[in-house]
């Protein structure tokens, strides 16, 4: 199920019209089939892309509709993770609530035809079909890995925009900010690079979004010398996506993130760290 990078390019170049199993379920993978399907007409035809073309319009509205339930409850929430500089489809809508408690938002969410799907250790999923598919909205109340918040929303907020879906106006991180989460997602939560994250780091690069500053105020210098030296390997041929990063590259990258934190917050990141192993795939890293 991996992925080549040249692979990838022909498609979007429009160079490649024949698709098979694999490699659509390759591009799934790695969150760029819908895009890939723009540009092939084979993979249009296929039912996973079809699932993926009615998902997006579904999330869409779910957004607009998240928008006015946040605005009428008086809640301050981001959308992020989810509008990149391509069209893209995640898998659930990214809701992040800042200094608000998630109960009222959960509530008046459920009054709409939400359910509880599960709830995990920084966040909880609200779900609903909608005509044959479905909306996951992952209700965060801190970006992190476990309990270890690797990015602090009230900066994030300070620096928000406003993007319009639907006519409902919903706060998003700044694009600076939404490429140095890509960053942070893909080294310190998911310990992998997919094709999505690699296509969202040259785009950033292009339109000027990666600041050095800003990364290193957030903590995330380090990630991003790992991001960039993984993101060579796969654009010169030498790695596939999804790229698997080695566990002691992660361990360096959150090795300076604590340690930006420590200077701004004291104690408190020791804290998240007594219960780090909780999270996902965070047990492997201690290992």
């Amino acid at each position: 199920m991996k992925l080549a990078w040249e692979t990838f390019l022909d498609i979007l170049a429009g160079k490649m019209e024949s698709c098979d199993e694999q490699l659509v379920r390759s591009l799934l993978a790695n969150k760029v089939l819908y895009l890939a399907g723009l540009r092939n007409r084979r993979l249009r035809e296929t039912a996973e892309w079809r699932e993926l073309n009615a998902r997006r319009k579904a999330q869409l509205e779910a957004i607009a509709e998240l928008a006015e339930v946040a605005e009428e409850a008086g809640l301050k929430i981001m959308v992020v993770k989810t509008f990149k500089l391509f069209l893209y489809v995640p898998d659930d809508v990214d809701v992040l609530l800042v200094g608000s408690e998630r109960e009222e938002l959960v509530s008046r969410l459920l009054e709409k035809g939400y359910f509880l799907r599960s709830i995990g250790t920084p966040e909880l999923t609200l779900r609903k079909i909608v005509d044959g598919t479905y909306v996951d909205l992952d209700i965060h109340h801190k970006l992190a890995a476990g309990e270890y918040r690797y990015i602090d929303d009230s900066r994030l907020w300070s620096n928000r925009r406003i993007v319009e879906v639907n006519g409902a106006k919903i706060p998003a991180p700044s694009w600076e900010d939404e490429c140095a989460i890509t960053i942070a997602h893909a080294v310190m939560k998911e310990f992998q690079i997919l094709a999505a994250d690699a296509l969202q780091f040259l785009l950033c690069l292009h339109k000027g979004c990666l600041e050095e500053g800003r990364l290193k105020e957030l903590g995330l210098s380090r990630a991003y010398e790992i991001f960039a030296r993984a993101q060579a390997r796969v654009l010169s041929g030498k790695a596939r996506l999804p790229y698997r990063l080695p566990l002691a590259a992660v361990g360096l990258a959150y090795a300076d993130n604590l340690a930006a934190r420590l200077k701004r917050e004291g104690a408190r990141p020791l804290a998240e760290l007594a219960v780090f192993p909780r999270a996902k795939g965070i047990a492997a890293l201690f290992r």
